[in-house]
């Protein structure tokens, strides 16, 4: 825009509404302090009625005076322009190279910082690796320890990845008892899969135990005092003692097939001989359902499936287990035999809570785990995975949940075994000088597993803190060991004696770390007849049933 008056581009353009005449600010400034008229119409004027025009201030370029129309002022103009030029390009060469180091140092910082997170992933994987590698020697289902206050006995969860009780963690097992024989760590028996669905048949377990709660017209204690033997024997001399007597017995948890059977004739038992003959017979009136032979020695334990019976499973000291099924007509078969999997007698067997697996024990030492769909074995264990112990094993039995396995040992201690891996992974010692541990049972709650050993002793062990927590001592060695549905009673066989005693969970006591030494029991009986070899509560504790080395199971009731 040029100036109507100076004919150049006004650097401050302002433009008179009245006539549309553009003006430099500064001279029609000037114009109007002196005059007070417009300079083309002679009307008056004022600053205030002019209007500035915004225009861009490098739109037009200064027009040249006419010196610079000669050449040593169009030299002189070159020169100042290639030294804008120049000067301008020094100043873009700083700008990038600034801008190259701001890059650089941004580069540095994303590599640097790549560097460190992929040294976190790794270290994350390293850990959850080691994890892994201890959940398989400290398995989901091993105890934890309990904090103070302890979880209560109703129903408290004893999974996971541990026999998981809220809000309190495992201390690490002993080294001798969790080290493996060679290499980083015993390798899983099971595939992923298979333990995975073992793991959530035994979360089923543990939530249907905590939403259990004892029946109305379960057996209180005064009603367990009053316990005696009832008039008549329901099975009387069914193995005569000539016939090696009853050396165990097992109860049969009803189901579809045995429910009939049970709804008439009561409880039902597996009773074994010191001849090797097997009998299903019932406590109440002495009915045999079926008598299973093949056994050459002693039978030492039995088992049977949760369903009726349906499956039963035996072992000897012939160093033979055997599992029998049970056929439509209500005919037993042996379905498979292990002869020759033991260098001993086996001396103990217990079938997994999904009747899946099943679990013998030896003198020589071993664990053997096996199929039940195909009777293969599918581990045996011994030293290798007990730290090098090669002492006999006289009883073994599985966690109500399933994951973990408790073995009497001759050396005096109950082992925890680890179903993931089958390998030892903590010892319960009792106190010195109680000798060989015969016996081993869990109790329903859970968190509770007793041994019963040879001087008479019978150590309550928590298993959240591996420790002892009730000592029972008796003047004769252990011979029959239970506990009830409930967990809420033990029976102790010793001798010609049954002892019951009660308030057998840790939670009840009064937080006294010491473990309680001898508490009276309940009520001792008096087997009738011989030793008790077997002691076996019925539903709700409203019986007890004893069987003993002259072949005859006494029940003992309330009287009152």
């Amino acid at each position: 825009m040029f100036c109507s008056l100076s004919n150049t581009v006004a650097k401050e353009p302002v433009v008179d509404p009245a006539t549309g005449y553009v003006y430099e600010k500064r001279l029609i400034g000037q114009h109007l302090e002196s005059d007070g008229r417009c300079p083309h119409t002679g009307n008056p004027l004022g600053m205030d009625q002019l209007i500035e025009v915004v225009a861009p201030k490098t739109a037009f370029a200064a027009p040249r005076p006419p010196s610079a129309n000669s050449i040593p002022g169009m030299l002189a103009a070159f020169q100042a322009e290639w030294d804008a030029v120049m000067l301008e390009s020094f100043q873009v060469k700083q700008a990038l190279l600034a801008t190259r180091q701001e890059l650089a140092h941004a580069l540095y910082k994303n590599d640097a910082a790549a560097r460190v997170i992929a040294r976190l992933v790794r270290e994350r994987d390293e850990a959850r690796a080691a994890l892994t590698a201890l959940n398989k020697s400290i398995p989901a289902s091993l105890p934890t320890p309990a904090t103070s206050g302890g979880a209560a006995g109703n129903g408290t969860d004893s999974g996971v990845a541990a026999m998981d009780v809220a809000g309190e963690a495992a201390p690490a097992p002993s080294a001798a008892a969790a080290a493996p024989a060679a290499g980083d760590g015993p390798a899983d028996v099971f595939s992923p899969a298979e333990f995975k669905a073992l793991s959530k048949a035994g979360k089923a377990v543990r939530k249907l135990r905590k939403k259990a709660v004892p029946p109305p017209d379960m057996a209180t204690t005064s009603m367990v005092a009053e316990f005696a033997a009832a008039d008549e024997v329901p099975l009387t001399h069914v193995f005569p003692a000539d016939k090696g007597g009853i050396s165990v017995a097992v109860p049969v948890a009803a189901g579809v097939a045995a429910g009939e059977h049970v709804a008439s004739h009561g409880q039902t038992l597996v009773v074994g001989s010191g001849h090797g003959v097997v009998k299903i017979a019932s406590a109440v009136d002495g009915s045999v359902v079926a008598t299973l032979r093949g056994h050459k020695g002693r039978v030492t334990a039995a088992a049977a499936v949760a369903d009726g019976a349906s499956v039963v499973y035996t072992a000897s000291s012939d160093g033979s287990a055997r599992m029998w099924t049970r056929d439509e007509s209500g005919s037993y078969h042996k379905t498979h035999l292990h002869n020759k999997v033991h260098n001993g007698a086996v001396t103990g067997v217990d079938v997994h809570h999904t009747g899946k697996l099943y679990v013998t024990s030896s003198d020589d030492g071993t664990l053997a785990l096996y199929s039940a769909s195909d009777g293969a074995v599918v581990t045996q264990k011994g030293a290798e995975a007990r730290g090098g112990n090669t002492a006999p094993l006289h009883a073994v039995a599985f966690h109500p949940d399933g994951l973990i396995l408790g073995a009497a040992s001759e050396a005096g201690c109950v082992e925890i075994w680890s179903l993931q891996t089958m390998a030892r992974i903590a010892e319960l010692a009792a106190p010195a000088g109680a000798g060989s541990c015969t016996h081993v049972a869990f109790s329903e709650i859970g968190y509770v597993v007793a041994g019963g050993f040879a001087d008479g002793t019978v150590c309550a062990f928590d298993l959240r803190n591996q420790q002892v927590f009730r000592v029972l001592r008796h003047s004769a060695p252990v011979s029959a060991l239970g506990f009830d549905a409930t967990g809420t009673y033990l029976a102790v066989g010793v001798g010609e004696q049954v002892a019951i005693y009660g308030s057998m969970d840790p939670a009840a006591d009064d937080g006294d770390d010491a473990p309680e030494q001898s508490p009276a029991a309940i009520v001792t009986l008096n087997s009738p007849e011989g030793a008790a070899t077997a002691v076996v509560f019925a539903p709700k504790a409203a019986a007890l049933y004893v069987a003993s080395d002259s072949g005859t199971v006494h029940v003992f009731t309330p009287q009152s």
